[in-house]
């Protein structure tokens, strides 16, 4: 039998940061355990019920410890899964204003 091993994933939401510990087996790739009843269940309980793996990835809206990834990534013990919330404003245009102000 496959060792079981476990990772976390963290979800952005605009009510703040959202996290939770989740299995997977040995040599699964990111798009095999996205797919997972539990995981889906678990983002239908935090309102992210129509996030999808391939329009996350297209989006640069899911990565491992803030780099983005594919769904066929292999996974690995200990992994921190994000999904990204869209940005609200863009961070240059931001600093641009704040330097006009100044």
């Amino acid at each position: 039998m496959p060792e079981i091993a476990k990772l976390w994933l963290y979800l952005d939401t605009e009510a703040g940061l959202r996290s939770t510990e989740f299995p997977f087996l040995d040599k699964e790739t990111l798009g095999q355990w996205f797919e997972r009843d539990s995981v889906q269940a678990w983002l239908v309980a935090q309102g992210a019920s129509n996030m999808k793996p391939d329009m996350l990835v297209s989006q640069k809206r899911l990565g491992i410890y803030g780099k983005s990834r594919h769904l066929e990534t292999v996974l690995h013990p200990g992994d921190r899964i994000e999904i990204y919330r869209p940005l609200l404003c863009d961070p240059k245009e931001m600093r641009r204003q704040r330097a006009r102000k100044k």
